[in-house]
């Protein structure tokens, strides 16, 4: 699995998960892949295809790139962590072991600032809609593909400690990296919990907090063309990620204060919980926009299908004609039945 002796954490015998445990974390990373792969296809295909979001193009945009990270998570975390806790070990070899923990710290990096740009550039739509209105496509990209540089950036500085760091965590039925060069645990460690961590956190909940503030303030004036969906879109969206995200961070944050003791439930039982909590983030999306913007869920009843077929409208004349037509072939029937 990995050169080197790995972290007490990759001890099965020591945290390894029951079975009835097992198939029950199983059972909720199943619903999440599906949720992902399904949900968040879909909304890429409606956005870029169908134009079926009718919100702002900078909203629109990062919806997209979203759905990118959350699939990305989907299949590098998700998707191996099925396989581990079936198989009750890793099974996917030492090279994927190495790369799983970069494709995720890329994935929720990314998903971090993709949703403080959400909240962000809406709270600007409001506070300056003529400002918002030169907005393009293209610059939204521009946002997009600056976020997934800094992204990345994160992730060459995780790479920095080696290969040989590398180990499956059974707490999470996943790989991590152990992160022991001592760059990272003197210099990088501290800005990489700054900036990826503690800081794009709070600021989502603020942007949040001042973006319901001043929907609340526009409507009080009789603001006719707020459109709320767009408000709550972004606010849903927001929350969830808050929820999710605020275990984890709790854990890393605590982890300082905490006993030492690799065994105690704090280190066990509350990061497993933390880390599981995460992932909700990422199969949430696809509810969210189905819940709030109408013509996203205009047009899943459409193109999927799920229309409820009205019967066509017969009256006056039409339906004198249809009866008259009715009773002409019942006559016909029943002269050759008589003729039989």
């Amino acid at each position: 699995m990995t050169d080197v002796a790995p972290p007490i954490y990759s001890n099965q015998t020591l945290f390894a998960l029951q079975s009835s445990s097992r198939y029950a974390w199983t059972g909720f990373n199943i619903f999440l892949l599906f949720s992902s792969l399904v949900g968040d296809s879909i909304i890429l295909v409606a956005s870029i295809k169908y134009n079926a979001f009718k919100l702002h193009k900078m909203s629109v945009v990062l919806i997209q790139h979203m759905a990118i990270c959350d699939l990305m998570l989907a299949m590098t975390l998700i998707l191996p962590t099925i396989v581990s806790l079936t198989s009750n070990e890793w099974v996917l070899g030492s090279t994927m072991c190495f790369l799983q923990p970069y494709f995720v710290h890329l994935g929720y990096t990314g998903s971090i600032y993709f949703t403080l740009a959400m909240t962000t550039t809406k709270l600007i739509i409001l506070k300056n809609p003529f400002l918002a209105r030169e907005w393009s496509r293209k610059k939204a990209h521009l946002i997009c593909v600056l976020i997934w540089i800094f992204s990345l950036a994160v992730d060459l500085m995780v790479i920095s400690t080696g290969p040989k760091d590398a180990y499956f965590d059974y707490r999470r039925y996943c790989c991590r990296s152990g992160l022991s060069a001592p760059i990272w645990r003197i210099v990088l460690l501290p800005l990489v919990a700054l900036f990826v961590g503690i800081l794009p956190v709070a600021l989502v909940i603020i942007t949040t907090l001042m973006l319901l503030w001043k929907a609340w303030k526009i409507t009080r004036r009789g603001g006719k063309n707020l459109k709320l969906e767009g408000v709550l879109t972004v606010v849903l969206t927001a929350t969830v990620f808050t929820i999710s995200f605020l275990p984890y961070t709790t854990y890393h944050i605590g982890s300082n204060f905490a006993a030492k003791d690799p065994l105690s439930t704090y280190h066990v039982l509350f990061f497993t919980v933390a880390s599981n909590i995460m992932s909700i983030n990422i199969m949430c999306n696809f509810y969210i926009y189905s819940l709030t913007v109408h013509s996203y869920r205009q047009f899943l009843v459409t193109r999927l299908g799920l229309a409820n077929r009205k019967s066509p409208d017969i009256s006056g004349d039409t339906a004198l004609s249809l009866r008259r037509k009715d009773k002409e072939g019942l006559d016909i029937e029943l002269n050759i039945e008589r003729s039989a």
